[in-house]
């Protein structure tokens, strides 16, 4: 794996290239659908037109989507500004979904990163947490600012992010499996908007010992590990599985 850009100076030190996600509910029965979404990992990206340009209420389309489908939740509007996430995407916030009737969780969505796109298609990126905590807005943020850069660094199904540090104080999660967010269903995870759409895909906490046997074994050697043992995505305490 190769180093990417120094980000946040007081975070993530390096962002290497991805490597290949996984979900929490019945890896072998919805793998033929990730693989049918695997065309979307091909993004495009021009860096003399940064930031990204934003189609007149894209990201309104893109709140309201959110918005609706936790109805019933509180739901914040937050950002972290130290760093360089505007140079690329501008404009960028994270939304904070309180615990409520969908989940009894906090969930944190990014509003912004679907302005980098292939064709008509866009990302966007969220965390499932067990607390509030204003990590995950620094972590959502250079996710984003990695994915919105040059095309070798977009984010797709499958692809493994480092983080550098516990994903969480105290966790021996420290990487990103990025998958679709089978917690919610498609209902959340597609979004028509204006100019095109985008999908929301799920950043999921793993450690170093589960992304190296992937590397070793494959995907779905991992998923189904995932799935035999029941793994606890919310718990930031849990044992590695591999």
């Amino acid at each position: 794996m190769t180093s990417g850009p120094v980000l946040y100076s007081h975070s993530l030190a390096r962002w290497p290239s991805t490597t290949c996600g996984t979900d929490q509910v019945s890896h072998r029965a919805k793998r033929e659908r990730r693989r049918n979404h695997a065309s979307c990992e091909d993004g495009s990206v021009r860096d003399d037109e940064l930031p990204w340009p934003v189609e007149a209420g894209s990201l309104e389309t893109l709140e309201q989507h959110v918005r609706g489908f936790f109805k019933g939740h509180s739901i914040d509007e937050v950002s972290f500004d130290i760093g360089p996430i505007h140079e690329r995407l501008l404009p960028f916030t994270i939304l904070r979904v309180g615990p409520g009737p969908r989940i009894g969780l906090w969930v944190y969505c990014t509003l912004g990163a679907s302005a980098a796109r292939s064709d008509d298609h866009g990302w966007e990126f969220m965390v499932i947490a067990p607390e509030q905590d204003e990590q995950h807005h620094e972590t959502l943020t250079m996710t984003a600012f990695y994915h919105a850069g040059p095309e070798h660094q977009r984010l797709g199904l499958g692809h493994t992010v480092p983080i550098g540090k516990p994903w969480v104080k105290g966790s021996s999660c420290d990487h990103l499996l990025v998958s679709l967010p089978y917690t919610f269903g498609p209902d959340l995870e597609k979004c028509t908007l204006p100019d095109g759409h985008a999908q929301i895909l799920w950043l999921l906490p793993i450690t170093e010992t589960e992304r190296r046997f992937k590397a070793e074994h494959g995907l779905d050697a991992l998923e189904d590990i995932f799935e035999d043992n029941g793994i606890e995505y919310w718990n930031p305490l849990r044992r590695t599985l591999t």
